[in-house]
């Protein structure tokens, strides 16, 4: 739970959570969280992908892609592979992490390079709040926890409440709410709310729906995005939404839905985030 005022600025955005403030860029994309002793802040490029981490100042990793680099933006510490089936492998010179998901796409069992299981089984509820420990499966206390597959990592730094770059917007499984507006227009009954109907919906890009019609789930853009906002924004932590999805939406996907183009954006993987291409 949480405790303590909720403020926001004139944009929208979520400023405070009672102690516990939160920094945006001029495209209201979150830049940072401070409880007035630790202080996690994100450096993002111009396309809002994250391309360095700090914590109270210090630069801890840089990032290119799925590659995690050390400070100096030179050595690799980690890169990250999604495979089929949703498992997604690290490999780092510490030893490679397999993560497994369940249906919806959250790591509930990590294992070693020789099988052997090193956590699980992880829990969560509907919210993404952990029921269990988190899996260690990325540096630092960025992992990729609920709603793992896809690349949501969780930032889980003691002191501060747990939060998600979902793309476009940061989620805060305590509120079960998104800490800036939707930038699609009516796109939802709340301007910050996540679905009401967490199990069978998400909304892993901050942005779009995502019914649950086919075996896996596919992500569709809307039309109408507010100006200011980016429709993709952080493109560090958006992946796995396969174009190859399209082919198994049902037909009875609206025309209006399947006639739009993916919309702009890059994720931690070799394949573009495919948004309305059915």
């Amino acid at each position: 739970g949480y405790t303590g005022t909720i403020s926001d600025d004139t944009r929208g955005n979520v400023t405070a959570i009672g102690a516990e403030v939160y920094g945006y860029d001029g495209a209201d994309r979150h830049l940072s969280t401070s409880n007035g002793t630790t202080t996690s802040a994100y450096v993002r490029d111009l396309a809002g992908e994250v391309v360095e981490y700090r914590l109270n100042g210090v630069i801890q990793n840089r990032y290119s892609g799925n590659t995690t680099l050390d400070a100096t933006g030179v050595n690799v510490v980690e890169r990250t592979i999604g495979l089929p089936g949703g498992v997604t492998l690290t490999t780092r010179a510490g030893g490679d992490v397999w993560s497994y998901p369940n249906i919806a796409g959250s790591v509930t069992t990590t294992a070693n390079s020789t099988g052997a299981k090193t956590a699980g089984p992880l829990l969560y509820d509907p919210y993404g709040n952990p029921l269990s420990a988190y899996p260690d499966n990325q540096t630092g206390n960025l992992d990729n926890a609920w709603l793992g597959q896809h690349d949501r990592q969780t930032q889980h730094q003691t002191g501060l409440r747990p939060a998600i770059d979902m793309g476009a917007r940061q989620y805060h499984p305590q509120l079960g709410r998104f800490t800036e507006t939707d930038p699609i227009e009516g796109g939802g009954a709340n301007d910050y709310g996540y679905p009401t109907d967490p199990i069978n919906g998400s909304d892993l890009d901050g942005s779009d729906w995502c019914w649950k019609l086919c075996p896996v789930t596919h992500v569709f853009a809307v039309a109408g995005a507010k100006t200011g906002h980016g429709v993709a924004r952080g493109g560090k932590f958006v992946w796995n939404n396969r174009s190859g999805e399209a082919d198994l939406c049902p037909s009875a996907v609206p025309s209006a839905l399947r006639s739009l183009r993916p919309a702009v954006g890059r994720h931690r993987g070799e394949e573009p985030l495919a948004r309305g291409s059915c």
